[in-house]
């Protein structure tokens, strides 16, 4: 009764592949709806198929003996109740019967025994979920009975150790799992006989109540926040029932674990997508069975909304080599940092931050377009865009006369063209305009009272002059008179006490009824103003400039002392 073991392996290979295959494909495509707040299963069914491979020889009343066969039809079943959640009991029973017709009715002559094996024992299991999938070890010890050809069927002892793994599906809402693969190793002791035997099965659990299905206190968290956004922080607290020591906890946040085991559980939110999250606590008291709690507290993550940016620049309008700055203002609604970035259509952009500068940088007459933008850390971005407009080069402006001090003349009655104090007080800050402004000349306006002009009636005129470089001419006039001879003296003093270019300084006489000279200071290029207007030049040629020298001393009697004093 040799068998064909390769034959029976492929067989058992196909079957298992057909079989659970579509299972394993709709447990990958099936959302599990499964309560998280739910434990593992209080009650396990097993209802499988099973192969069977004994080894030991087996002898009749002649002496001669045969080997036993494989067995590839058998049932195995079993039933198991958990206590804890990875521990329990359970009762197993196996039926095994080679036929004398198989495989698939053909008569062959290597299976006609009558070996068989049935038997139950009971024992304990261990198991260890492990989210879609659950291993688990099993001991036992029962009563088998095993036949052959030479015996009858004997009752005898029995002891198996072995283990195997479960895979959940989302058949009957997770009440149906796959049982992928369970082998045992069984020694059964039959008949005065050993029989070693190897045993693998594969089928499908019945799962049924919970072992966590009732707490046996009641639990509390509160996140931090109920709405946040990606990044913020989150912690989930829970109040953990009075009186209980040496807690352990454990976290979930929408069926993914959370690391830790404290009462405090942080949150990783920088990647969280935007959405409503469930975090679940769940409490134990020591190693107490039963000792349990539960409770969950939800959030929202918002999406991060993008920046807004305004932009400003000035000025608008601005000279070719003008520098204009600009200024953007952007804001995160969640306060993320920004980065400000610019860009123009000529010119070049200066310096980093919401404050630039704009450098023409030889930039073309006409609109300039700007953009400002900003980005944050999270990617979003915002962009806004100005302009500016450079202008034509304007002409530069034409120089202008300046009127300076007036120096007056009225006070010394004696010597009224004479340069005193007060008019050299005048006459020092008009050099001190001169020495500022090198390309400048100084235009000095003679003019006399009415009472001094009268007195130089029926004279004969011996003075002539054209204001030549004022644009036209001059009529004759007749001199020398008190306006000419004080602006004679004030050129002569500008010259000899300030040192100043006498070609810098154009000496004319106003007719206007005072007895001052006026200074205008000419800048360069610039032409006379109306201040000038009807001036006429000096023939310094037949006046001389007065020395300032003091007047003669004068003495006065004293009748009542009889001094004189100068």
């Amino acid at each position: 009764m040799r068998p064909n073991t390769a034959r029976f392996s492929r067989w058992i290979c196909a079957l298992v592949v057909v079989v659970l295959l579509p299972v394993c494909l709709l447990a990958q495509k099936a959302k599990d709806s499964r309560s998280e707040t739910e434990g593992p299963s209080k009650w396990d069914l097993f209802v499988g198929w099973s192969y069977l491979q004994p080894w030991a020889t087996i002898r009749g009343q002649s002496g001669s003996g045969s080997t036993y066969g494989d067995i590839l039809g058998g049932q195995d079943i079993s039933f198991a109740r958990y206590l804890t959640p990875n521990f329990g009991l359970q009762v197993e029973g196996s039926r095994h019967i080679q036929h004398e017709t198989f495989p698939l009715g053909v008569n062959n002559s290597i299976f006609n025994s009558n070996d068989d094996f049935a038997g139950i024992s009971g024992g304990a299991v261990y198991r260890l979920p492990k989210g879609r999938f659950t291993p688990f070890v099993h001991a036992q010890v029962g009563r088998e009975k095993a036949g052959s050809v030479f015996h009858v069927d004997n009752w005898g002892s029995v002891v198996t150790l072995g283990g195997g793994v479960d895979m959940d599906t989302p058949l009957l809402n997770h009440h149906l799992a796959v049982r992928l693969a369970q082998v045992d190793y069984q020694m059964i002791h039959a008949d005065n006989t050993s029989i070693p035997a190897a045993r693998i099965s594969v089928g499908v659990v019945l799962h049924t109540g919970h072992v966590n299905s009732s707490p046996s206190a009641e639990l509390s968290c509160n996140a931090s926040n109920s709405l946040i956004y990606p990044g913020d922080p989150m912690v989930v607290t829970a109040f953990e029932p009075e009186r209980w020591h040496n807690t352990s906890y454990s976290w979930t946040i929408n069926g993914v674990t959370l690391p830790g085991t404290n009462r405090i559980a942080g949150v990783e939110t920088e990647r969280l997508a935007p959405g409503l999250y469930t975090v679940r606590g769940h409490v134990r008291q020591g190693r107490k069975f039963g000792e349990h709690a539960q409770c969950s507290a939800q959030f929202e993550v918002r999406p991060i909304e993008p920046p807004t940016i305004a932009c400003s620049i000035t000025p608008s309008r601005l000279q070719p080599g003008e520098v204009a700055e600009i200024h953007a203002t952007a804001i995160s609604p969640q306060n993320r940092p920004l980065t400000y970035t610019y860009s123009a259509s000529a010119g070049t952009v200066h310096g980093y931050g919401s404050r630039v500068t704009w450098d023409p940088g030889g930039a073309p007459v006409g609109a300039v377009d700007l953009s400002c933008n900003v980005n944050d850390d999270k990617g979003h971005s915002a962009s806004t865009s100005t302009h500016l407009t450079v202008l034509q080069p304007s002409a530069p402006p034409e120089p202008k006369t300046e009127a300076l001090c007036s120096a007056s003349f009225s006070r010394d009655k004696k010597r009224p063209t004479r340069v005193d104090n007060e008019a050299k007080a005048c006459l020092d800050d008009v050099a001190l305009s001169l020495q500022k402004a090198p390309d400048a000349k100084v235009v000095v306006v003679g003019e006399a009272s009415p009472k001094e002009k009268a007195a130089l009636r029926g004279k004969k005129a011996d003075n002539k002059g054209r204001l030549s470089h004022l644009g036209k001419p001059a009529p004759v006039i007749a001199g020398p008179d008190p306006a000419a001879q004080r602006a004679v003296n004030t050129k002569n003093y500008l010259v000899t006490e300030k040192g100043i270019d006498p070609s810098r300084i154009v000496v004319t006489t106003k007719a206007a009824p005072g007895q001052k000279v006026e200074n205008i200071l000419v800048p360069e290029g610039a032409s006379v103003s109306s201040n000038a207007a009807g001036a006429q030049v000096v023939n310094e040629d037949s006046l001389h400039a007065e020395v300032r020298k003091p007047l003669p001393t004068r003495t006065v009697a004293h009748a009542a002392h009889g001094k004189k004093h100068a």
